[in-house]
């Protein structure tokens, strides 16, 4: 079977594509003076040759009842098992992992909305000696991760990975 090729025409189709995820194919074809079909071809070999993955859709969660899912990174310089034994009480964290060196906590849970995330992040820094909270993802896929954390919980351990921004 023939190996499929990306022609210039194609790409121009995929940056159209790009610019607006919701534009009609008709307005591809008309702008590039092409048949429609030819615009579903393009869109068809680019799904299959893996370029493309599907439409993205950004969701605000809070606006239909639904909870955000946050995960946080906690860097202490002490108290690290407090700061766990405090996030292992709250109702909405839904998981919580110390490092095996005791200094940074891995935790992830659920929120009503963004100023609920920001007032609990508050909440630890003021209650406890953290030199840094971050909330490394929120209702997005996980991207690319780098440096490898061995990170603990009650018996069992995980193997983490910590997202820089």
């Amino acid at each position: 079977m023939p190996q499929k090729v990306i022609t210039d025409k194609d790409k121009e189709i995929l940056e159209a594509l790009l610019r607006n995820t919701e534009v009609k194919f008709s307005v591809i074809a008309k702008k590039f003076d092409i048949p429609q079909s030819s615009v579903y071809r393009v869109y068809n070999k680019l799904r299959d040759m893996g370029i493309l993955k599907g439409r993205l859709y950004i969701v605000d969660y809070s606006k239909i009842g639904l909870p955000l899912l946050a995960h946080f990174t906690i860097e202490v310089s002490r108290d690290g098992k407090k700061v766990m034994e405090f996030l292992g009480s709250c109702e909405n964290i839904e998981f919580c992992g110390l490092s095996t060196d005791d200094t940074i906590i891995v935790a992830y849970g659920y929120f009503g909305t963004e100023g609920e995330i920001v007032a609990f992040k508050d909440t630890i820094t003021k209650k406890f000696d953290v030199k840094k909270i971050s909330v490394i993802e929120v209702n997005q896929k996980t991207k690319i991760q780098k440096q490898p954390l061995r990170c603990k919980t009650y018996k069992k351990e995980y193997v983490f990975k910590i997202i820089p921004r």
